[in-house]
């Protein structure tokens, strides 16, 4: 039983996270910005020029190159058919009465078949559970039961596919008040990542805490498993290991990614598939080639906002409407009417602005 000290040391930790949250959202002169009509024409006049110049990310020539690579290393029927069964985890570990109220699954189901969530991944990922009279999906490890009431400790478990000689690790997403807030805790924290071949960079604060307690919870379960695996032979040899996750869930399946991608147990058999990510680490992570190639798979919706805001686009935004109501409306309709960009943004450009220069 908790004492009434460390609830109290809780709250204050919750409350600090959620007060740092607003200031670093405000910034200066917020409620200005709001009430400034030149705020909100800045803000129309950026999106115009945006479509003036290539200023997407990533470009549409990297994302044709990096489709084209994927199909030449991996056979596309089986990338698509690990990602299904990757989504069917990562969706159906939410709780069964949030399920059915997205209409996912039926209230019929959810009292009648759907009783615990072993019978939903059995039956969405199509795991008998039973061959042979031997068992086909068998749970490691999860916390799905337990009432946390702490930051940083998402819902999680560990199964066994042996018809597929899979283990799978699944992270739930945000589905309570304190996932929310860890989804909240934006600000970046500096992080090295890596022995062999380290590297620094920020990363969302929020979403590395909820990796390292996972990686603490579960790290020792995957080897012991993989172990009794190669010792008994009464249990199927496991050949990959998937880690997969929606939203919450899919930063902390990119970030435990980062945490063993030198792990000599658990790297060689890993592959992970983010479902709508957030942005969990600095372009400098991103882009370093860190051996991860046809191991971590991001898949994102079209232009869901969550996989591209972040406390750093919040601030380069606040600086994109003040650089643009400081010059004259002149320039302004000069650069949209003859599209010269660079007008507005002579060298050398701010720091966020690295793309202007790859228009041609």
């Amino acid at each position: 039983m908790k004492t009434p000290k460390k609830k109290k040391k809780n709250k204050k930790k919750k409350y600090n996270v959620l007060t740092g949250l607003w200031k670093q959202l405000t910034g200066d002169k917020f409620f200005d910005r709001i009430i400034d009509s030149k705020h909100w024409n800045a803000a129309q006049l950026w999106s115009k020029l945006s479509h003036r110049v290539d200023s997407t990310y990533p470009k549409a020539e990297e994302v044709a190159k990096a489709v084209m690579s994927i199909e030449q290393s991996i056979e596309t029927w089986q990338l698509s058919e690990d990602m299904y069964y990757a989504v069917n985890h990562a969706v159906h570990v939410y709780p069964g009465v949030y399920l059915a109220t997205l209409g996912l699954i039926t209230s019929y189901e959810l009292m009648t078949k759907y009783s615990t969530t072993q019978s939903l991944i059995a039956d969405k990922c199509d795991i008998p559970t039973s061959k042979n009279g031997e068992e086909q999906l068998e749970w490691v490890a999860d916390n799905l039961s337990e009432w946390s009431k702490e930051l940083h400790q998402p819902k999680y478990y560990i199964c066994a596919d042996h018809k597929r000689q899979r283990l799978v690790l699944c992270i739930r997403g945000s589905s309570s008040i304190r996932d929310i807030v860890t989804d909240l805790n934006a600000e970046s924290k500096m992080q090295s990542f890596g022995t062999t071949n380290c590297v620094v960079g920020l990363c969302h604060e929020g979403i590395l805490q909820s990796a390292l307690y996972v990686r603490d919870l579960v790290e020792g379960k995957i080897k012991k498993y993989l172990q009794l695996c190669e010792t008994q032979k009464k249990h199927v040899s496991i050949r990959e290991i998937f880690i997969t996750g929606h939203s919450l869930g899919a930063g902390v399946a990119s970030m435990l990614a980062l945490l063993w991608k030198d792990d000599k147990v658990i790297a060689p058999l890993m592959k992970v598939f983010a479902f709508a990510s957030p942005c969990v680490v600095s372009f400098n992570i991103a882009r370093k080639d860190l051996s991860l190639q046809n191991k971590v798979f991001t898949i994102n919706l079209g232009s869901d906002v969550v996989t591209r805001l972040s406390l750093e686009s919040l601030r380069q935004g606040y600086k994109r409407m003040d650089l643009i109501k400081s010059y004259p409306k002149s320039v302004l309709t000069l650069a949209l009417v003859n599209n010269i960009f660079q007008l507005l943004f002579p060298p050398p450009l701010p720091f966020f602005f690295p793309f202007a220069y790859t228009y041609k």
